[in-house]
């Protein structure tokens, strides 16, 4: 089965269900295509005319639906250690990202007579 959209999957048939239409979603053959989640990372550094330097509070990704993913930890920037500065702090995030594209795992993705 080619990568469709879940709302086209019912004009396809299905050749393990007797050429049948095709249920999606609801098969449990059926495959997201993509990654379901986004990360990044943010921290609190900021340039400063010393070079960078942890300055405030962890900054909070632009968008929306990002969830922290996990504690926030301690990181070293460029020369940190070297010139004895203070650690920066830095979180993960993380945000589901909505998918509408799949494919039947039993048959493959880039099978194109359907």
């Amino acid at each position: 089965m080619p990568v469709i959209d879940h709302e086209d999957a019912a004009e396809h048939l299905c050749p393990l269900r007797n050429f049948q239409t095709c249920y999606g979603p609801q098969c449990m053959a059926w495959q997201w295509e993509g990654q379901p989640f986004e990360r990044c990372e943010t921290d609190n550094l900021s340039d400063t005319p010393d070079g960078q330097r942890p300055v405030g509070d962890i900054k909070t990704p632009s968008g929306y639906g990002w969830e922290p993913d996990g504690e926030p930890f301690d990181k070293g920037y460029h020369q940190s250690a070297k010139l004895n500065l203070p650690k920066a702090r830095a979180q993960r995030w993380i945000r589901p990202v909505p998918r509408s594209k799949g494919f039947c795992s039993q048959y493959g993705r880039d099978h194109g007579c359907w």
